[in-house]
């Protein structure tokens, strides 16, 4: 499917994939944990952790991630030239990298601060489509 795209020219914006992956979860995992231990009633002190060590979690979730999902040679990113064409592969380096990071990381939230399972998850994925879809879109339409 990428070999569609056409050829890049010098000056072209290209969409690092894997990149965009990690910077997706990163956002998702924090505005995601950050919402949940404020809704277990944490001290805003342990929302504000929750938040930095979301969105550092997230993002190393996020880079492996996307290093497996658009693999390239060593010292090598998988790039798509921006634009409407790219747009199915933003999507889908946003989006699976936010849900399944977000996801994770909540369901570890939720069985350390004994919140119910569900509804965190659920939460965590209402997060992660946002945070995904703004970013998939933004990303391939500059």
């Amino acid at each position: 499917m990428i070999n569609n795209m056409p050829p890049l020219k010098p000056g072209d914006f290209v969409v690092p994939l894997a990149t965009l992956s990690a910077q997706s979860a990163s956002v998702s995992c924090a505005l995601s944990i950050a919402f949940t231990l404020w809704r277990v009633n944490s001290p805003w002190s342990g929302v504000l952790l929750g938040l930095v060590a979301g969105a550092v979690t997230g993002g190393i979730l996020g880079r492996v991630i996307g290093r497996s999902t658009f693999p390239a040679s060593s010292g090598q990113a998988l790039v798509v030239p921006a634009g409407r064409a790219a747009l199915p592969f933003t999507l889908r380096a946003s989006l699976i990298s936010s849900a399944l990071a977000g996801a994770a990381l909540n369901f570890a939230v939720a069985l350390l601060f004994d919140a119910q399972l569900l509804p965190v998850v659920l939460t965590a994925l209402c997060f992660a489509t946002i945070v995904g879809l703004i970013f998939g879109f933004g990303a391939a339409l500059l």
